[in-house]
């Protein structure tokens, strides 16, 4: 993946924030069809599908275990799929931290060398989301 101008990332950041109000609106596919990227909204709505939560939990204060793993699976989704930075990645899910961000994801990594159950998981998520098996 190349990395973006600062023009291009501001670009891309502004159609993340549009896209995150209303998830339950389709994309415009006009918008992203060139984007070599997927939305963070796509990937929070896959995460929301797979793990049976609802997005305002993911981007909420609550801290328990089912809506945990799931909102650290989007910071590393996040990360590993798209260009944002980690402080724009805690802005659009529920204005968190860059260090939060950066421990969910690697909370996740760590997790998956010894949970083989959430490694499944997230080569399911992936193959979802980029509709590219693993």
């Amino acid at each position: 993946m190349s990395a973006l101008t600062p023009m291009q990332s501001a670009t891309f950041e502004r159609r993340e924030a549009a896209e995150l109000r209303n998830l339950t609106v389709a994309p415009a596919q006009s918008l992203l069809a060139d984007a070599a990227y997927p939305s963070m909204a796509s990937i929070i709505k896959a995460i929301c599908q797979f793990y049976h939560v609802s997005a305002l939990d993911i981007r909420s204060e609550r801290r328990t275990s089912d809506v945990v793993r799931p909102r650290h699976v989007a910071m590393y989704f996040g990360k590993q799929l798209t260009p944002l930075s980690f402080p724009t990645i805690g802005r659009l899910l529920g204005g968190r931290d860059h260090t939060t961000v950066m421990h969910g994801a690697r909370n996740i990594q760590r997790a998956m060398l010894l949970d083989a159950d959430l490694a499944h998981d997230v080569a399911a998520l992936f193959q979802i989301i980029t509709g590219v098996q693993q």
